[in-house]
Formats: structure tokens, C-alpha cells, sequence
């Protein structure tokens, strides 16, 4: 610590010390309270850092309330030193490390955070970027955020100071390149990442699609965008990406149910439009939606003249039914709480979009060759989502083949329904205890 401080300060913690540079925590003997005193060596280049942080943080205005106070900041003989607040509380990786957090208040803190962001881009006098935007940068005071650590901070405009922190830096950033508030969303995109996945390499980053089941979808887009490669990909600013994390979180929540068959003419889609109309009768608004190349929902519309409504629905044989559609189409939202989405035959590219939902039902049967392909479908999507499976099963073979699995298994007449499937699988709220 320097001498200077020595009568002023009693010395509590080292956070850093080298040769060149040193931060600890000190008690002011009058006040009785805590500063961060930071020193650099004046020819280092951890003094060009220190002098923008300081410069930074004397700036701010509109998010001085959730960064450190500069309270002293000066020369000592070789040394430049800053003397700010102390922000007291736990990193935000140490938070998470400590604390079983579910997804609503990961996202409270998350926006908390975006928000300093968005005030530190609309800065009036100029445009700041943080440029190390980590867990460790990121203090959580009880129900508060803060920032900290404007050592690589730069105005637009500016060359940045350094290349950031490994994983959290944009590729832009990294290289030595233009970079601009896209670089800061690059970092917020690996800080969500960070919190609901306790993981922000690439090669986790790349197949983070296949956490789905675990997280909502809405968030692993907005990871997958703020992390692109390419800065021209991802939100333009912090302000389009609360939108996007506003807009999907007030969306109400649809269920979802994926079937899919072991092999063609096994009855899936009979099981999926048998779970509409159960549903319909349980008084539980649902719809079925084609998501396979039969085109059966097309031919059922033109057998009954039907005609699709402003939800791309027609209503036929007990239920509502969505056909095929093109993505292009703009249709109005329908108000019903369970889609049933029928996959057809099942095919190893249907996978991403099948593990998506809630639940999985896959209708199999009995023959030598559909029991093998049976157990094999079923092993592998039991492994990545709840999964339920249906037999479609002639009565000799019932007792033997419903034996081989576990109790989410039922068996399917064409002269009756599974009545105890439908209750256990479509009558239990999401999240309940199965």
C-alpha cells in the first residue's frame, strides 16, 4: 500500500499486488468506512487502465448509483492511485456458485445488469463501452447489480486498452478490432450463458441448442444471437435485446406435446389428434399441428370443405387442426394452452425440434422388427426429455411387451384410448410431481 494513505487508512486486504500494480481494501480511520485503493506504476501499462477507469468513472451520471464512486484519484511519487467506494457484496460468479437460482430471478438480475449497460452506451458525453463484461466483474449487494473493473473501458470511437477476458472478449475485440456496443453484447450474451448454464466455452456455445429442455427456448436464441460471430448478427443495442427478453417472457406459456412414430402407419397421428380431442373433453383448450410431409391435415380439410381460419386452424373429427404451413405466413395468435405435434415417422433430423418439448410421446408396437426400433427410439429420447411411450399392440402380445418397460408405458387399442395415459400425462399442470 503506499505511504501516503498509511495515516489516513488501515490496511484490511490485498486483492492484487505485482511490481506494477496493487488493489486493496482499506477502513478510513474517520469515517470508519471501506475504499478500494487501486496503484499503478506510472510507466506500466496497468497505469493507461487505472487513469481510464478513473477518467470513466468520474464521468458517470446516470448509472453512478450501480458502479463505484471515484473518491481521490492522483500521482505518488511513481505511482497513479484511485481511492473509490466499496461496493459490498459477492461476484456474480460467486453468487452462483452459492445459490440455487431459478430461471425468473436469473432474469430480474440479468436485466438489472443490461440496464447499466444501456446507460452506459447512451452516456451523454459519448458512448462508453465496459469491454469486460465477466462474472467477476459483477457485484450482486443484495437485490442490486453492479459493475465494476472499467479498466478496459473506452469511448467509441477510442482503440480499446486490451483484448479483454478470454471467452467473454467478441472476436472483434480479441483481434484487435473495430468494436462498438455489439462487443458489449457479445460479453452480456456469454453472462446469461454464464448463469443459467455455469458454461460459456464455444464448443458449449455451439450445442447449447440441445439444452432446450431445461431452459426456455426464448433464452437460448437470445444466447445464440448476442454471440454471434459476425457483430452485424446480433442485437444492434442492449435496447432491442430487453425488448426481445420482454416480448418472449410475456408471452403466455403454450405446452407442448411431440409424438412420433417408430415407423409409417403406426398410428401417430391418430394417438395425436386422440390427445386433442381428450384434452377438448377435459376442458383444456388444445390443437393438433402437423409437423411431417404427409400432408394427412391438408387431405382431411378438403375431404370436410373446410377451410382455415385467421390461426391457419380448421376444426374437424373433434379437435382443432393447424396443417403444414410455411413459416412466411403471419398468422393471429391462438389463445389455446396445449399444441399436441405430430412428427410423423421419426428420423434422426426431427431430434432438435422434437427434444423441444415438454413432452414426448412415441407410439411403437410389437412386431419382431417395430419392438427393436421401439426400444431404441425410446431409450434415446427418454435420455433427453420425459418421454411416455405407446403401444400399438394386439392383445396376445400386451402382458409380454408392456413388462419390458417402465410405467410410462401404455398400451393403444384402435377400439379404445389409453384412459389412464391421458390422465397421467395431460392432466398434471407443468411442474408438478409426476
Amino acid at each position: 500500500m503506499l505511504a501516503k494513505f498509511e495515516d489516513q487508512y488501515d490496511f484490511i486486504q490485498t486483492f492484487i499486488e505485482t511490481d506494477n500494480k496493487g488493489v486493496y481494501l482499506v477502513r478510513h480511520k474517520s469515517l470508519e468506512v471501506y475504499r478500494v485503493l487501486k496503484r499503478s506504476y506510472l510507466n506500466s501499462h496497468d497505469a493507461e487502465a487505472l487513469r481510464a477507469e478513473g477518467t470513466f468513472l468520474k464521468s458517470l451520471t446516470a448509472v453512478d448509483s450501480f458502479v463505484p464512486r471515484i473518491l481521490d484519484m492522483g500521482q505518488d511519487g511513481d505511482f497513479l492511485y484511485i481511492i473509490e467506494e466499496y461496493i459490498e457484496g459477492q461476484s456474480l460468479k460467486s453468487y452462483f456458485y452459492k445459490n440455487k437460482t431459478d430461471i425468473s430471478h436469473t432474469i430480474i438480475l440479468f436485466r438489472k445488469l443490461c440496464d447499466i449497460v444501456e446507460s452506459l452506451h447512451g452516456n451523454k458525453l459519448g458512448v462508453i463501452l465496459h469491454l469486460d463484461i465477466k462474472p467477476e466483474n459483477i457485484i450482486i449487494s443484495g437485490d442490486e447489480v453492479y459493475l465494476i473493473d472499467f479498466g478496459n473501458a473506452v469511448y467509441k470511437g477510442q482503440k480499446s486498452i486490451g483484448c479483454g477476458t478470454k471467452d467473454y472478449a467478441s472476436y472483434e475485440q480479441y483481434m484487435g478490432g473495430t468494436v462498438d456496443e455489439r462487443a458489449d453484447i457479445f460479453a452480456l450474451g456469454k453472462v446469461l450463458c454464464y448463469m443459467l448454464f455455469n458454461n460459456v466455452s464455444d464448443d458449449f456455445i455451439r450445442t447449447v441448442s440441445e439444452e432446450m429442455g431445461k431452459v426456455p427456448a426464448y433464452l437460448i436464441n437470445i444466447i445464440l444471437r448476442c454471440t454471434e460471430k459476425n457483430p452485424d448478427r446480433r442485437f444492434r443495442n442492449v435496447k432491442s435485446l430487453m425488448e426481445e427478453l420482454t416480448d418472449e417472457a410475456m408471452k403466455p406459456s403454450i405446452e407442448t406435446i411431440g409424438v412420433v412414430g417408430v415407423r409409417h402407419g403406426i398410428g401417430a397421428t391418430y394417438v395425436s389428434m386422440a390427445l386433442v380431442r381428450e384434452l377438448s373433453l377435459k376442458g383444456i383448450s388444445a390443437y393438433y399441428r402437423e409437423e411431417n410431409d404427409s400432408m394427412d391435415a391438408w387431405e382431411i380439410l378438403k375431404v370436410n370443405n373446410k377451410s382455415l381460419d385467421a390461426c391457419g386452424m380448421y376444426e374437424a373429427m373433434g379437435c382443432k387442426i393447424m396443417p403444414k404451413l410455411s413459416d412466411a405466413l403471419l398468422l393471429k395468435e391462438n389463445k389455446c394452452r396445449v399444441c399436441v405435434v405430430d412428427y410423423g415417422v421419426y428420423e434422426e433430423d426431427c431430434v432438435p425440434r422434437l427434444v423441444k418439448s415438454d413432452k414426448i410421446v412415441v407410439v411403437g408396437g410389437d412386431t419382431d422388427m417395430t419392438r427393436s426400433k421401439t426400444r431404441q427410439v425410446y431409450d434415446d429420447l427418454k435420455a433427453m426429455s420425459d418421454t411416455y411411450l405407446i403401444l400399438n399392440l394386439s392383445k396376445k402380445s400386451r402382458i409380454e411387451c408392456m413388462a419390458e418397460y417402465d410405467g410410462k408405458t401404455y398400451a393403444l387399442s384402435y377400439r379404445g384410448r389409453p384412459k389412464h395415459m391421458y390422465q397421467r400425462l395431460l392432466l398434471k399442470p407443468k411442474g408438478s410431481k409426476r
